[in-house]
């Protein structure tokens, strides 16, 4: 059996149109979301992190790396009007976006 050497290359036996699919399906799953407990996880194989998206923000982590930093939004406004953020926000998950 003959080996793929590129990947737009479609193996032996499978229609272009077929490899094409298989190929978006594997891309958009590498860089969609994974429902976990507590949260969401999205991996960027290009950067190399992982992301963690809780009810409170987000941390992100190299793949090689013992850091993390992230961002957790407390209170929205200016100066005396501000409002503090309460409860657990609705989140919306489309494709490879994630939205509260």
């Amino acid at each position: 059996m003959p080996f793929v050497t590129f990947p737009d290359q479609a193996p032996a036996g499978l229609a272009e149109s077929d490899w094409q699919g298989i190929r978006a399906a594997h891309e958009s799953g590498r860089h969609g979301f994974k429902a976990v407990e507590g949260g969401w996880n999205a991996y960027n194989p290009g950067q190399q992190w992982m992301t963690r998206f809780d009810h409170r923000g987000f941390t992100a982590q190299p793949h090689h790396g013992d850091w993390q930093w992230g961002l957790e939004l407390i209170d929205y406004g200016f100066a005396q009007t501000r409002t503090v953020v309460s409860g657990i926000p609705a989140a919306k998950m489309e494709g490879q976006r994630l939205s509260y």
